[in-house]
Formats: structure tokens, C-alpha cells, sequence
């Protein structure tokens, strides 16, 4: 049997992605925040929320006129909306828990 080859991607640099984004037609217009950003969040998490934003004949380019700033409040409205989501869906939970938990209480007794 042949051993598996694994292709590990050689890491870069912060400043490295940026420059990869730069390349994808991507506008960067803040260096300095852009990184900063890019260091919290993880350049392949951010970079999939431009999915949508590429080039339909090269899908390896943005779009013309696309900027790391868009990108970046996409990302950040659907953190928001996750907090939201999750937020209100706890209660929905802990209501259901306590509906279950009492019916069975009730059952358990009769």
C-alpha cells in the first residue's frame, strides 16, 4: 500500500496574507487595522466571507472595487447576528427544558 501524501501549506506572516489579499484585487485601505483584524480573526475564516465577492471567470480575484473593509462588516454582521440567534435561542432551550422536565416530573408521579 502506498503511504499517504499529506500537503501541509507553508505558514505565512500576517503581513504575508494581507499581501495574498492584496493580489486577489482585494483594496486595503488601512494597513496597520487590517492586520490587527486579520491577527484576531484568521485569514481563511475572513477570506470566506468574500466568497461571494470573486470573479465569476477567476474565482482567485475579487471583484473590482472590493475592499478588506466590506468584507469585514460582513463578517461582523453575521457575529452579530450569531450572538442574536444564540441569545434568543437559549431561552427557547431553557423554556423547553422546563416544559420536558415538568411533563415528565407529572407523568412520573400519575
Amino acid at each position: 500500500m502506498d503511504p499517504v501524501e499529506i500537503h501541509i501549506k507553508e505558514p505565512k506572516t500576517y503581513k504575508r496574507q494581507l499581501d495574498i489579499l492584496k493580489r486577489s484585487n482585494l483594496n486595503i485601505d488601512d494597513i496597520e487595522e487590517d492586520l490587527s483584524f486579520l491577527q484576531n480573526v484568521n485569514y481563511y475564516r475572513f477570506s470566506a466571507y468574500g466568497l461571494t465577492l470573486k470573479q465569476k471567470n477567476d474565482s482567485d480575484l475579487f471583484l473590482e472595487g472590493v475592499t478588506f473593509h466590506q468584507i469585514k462588516m460582513i463578517y461582523i454582521f453575521d457575529q452579530k447576528l450569531w450572538e442574536t440567534l444564540m441569545a434568543h435561542l437559549e431561552l427557547v432551550e431553557i423554556e423547553f427544558r422546563s416544559g420536558l422536565l415538568t411533563t415528565i416530573r407529572i407523568n412520573m408521579v400519575h
